[in-house]
């Protein structure tokens, strides 16, 4: 009882988000369904980093779990959601607004963040509500943090040109990936 409850905290606060996002109606340029669609590009790039977590522990050896955690998952993770970002930008060209783009980035991390829950409660059922408190009042934000911001990098690269676009994106990656 005591784990539903904690996943229960842990996907329906993040939701709870969403949907204050969707009534507030913060996107300028973009709708709702970009708003679910980021979501569930988040929840995708989780298990592709997860499948590539796994591997680089099982395949490779090559780093222990704690190394992975703090040095490789960081990075790995944010490139991971920030590759959506670029389809976006590619398929989605009525979005001129950077704040449209924090916020799928935001709902990107978001969603990364929910499927993750799932992983961190179901892992450590002996402590699952405390569990999904923390994640829900720190690492759901940060998550959702970091991508907001390569969101806001790649909103602001669409006014750039040439090399200033990629410094603006490898500058805002950083950033993520040094939040994370």
């Amino acid at each position: 009882m005591i784990v539903a409850i904690a996943l229960a905290i842990a996907v329906l606060i993040p939701l709870g988000v969403l949907f204050f996002i969707y009534k507030r109606n913060f996107y300028k340029t973009g709708a709702f369904n970009m708003v679910l669609l980021s979501f569930g590009i988040g929840a995708v790039a989780y298990f592709t980093a997860f499948s590539i977590n796994r591997y680089i522990l099982l395949g490779f050896n090559l780093v222990t779990g704690g190394q992975l955690t703090r040095i490789v998952a960081p990075w790995e993770e944010e490139i991971l959601k920030a590759i959506l970002f670029i389809f976006l930008l590619r398929e989605v060209k009525n979005l001129s607004q950077t704040i449209d783009w924090a916020i799928y980035g935001f709902c990107i991390g978001m969603g990364f963040a929910v499927t993750e829950n799932f992983e961190y409660v179901l892992t450590n059922q002996y402590a699952a509500l405390s569990v999904a408190i923390t994640r829900v009042i720190s690492t759901n934000l940060m998550h959702a943090s970091a991508t907001a911001l390569a969101g806001t990098a790649f909103g602001f690269s669409r006014s750039k040109a040439g090399i200033k676009k990629i410094f603006v994106i490898l500058g805002g990656l950083v950033i993520a990936g040094l939040l994370h």
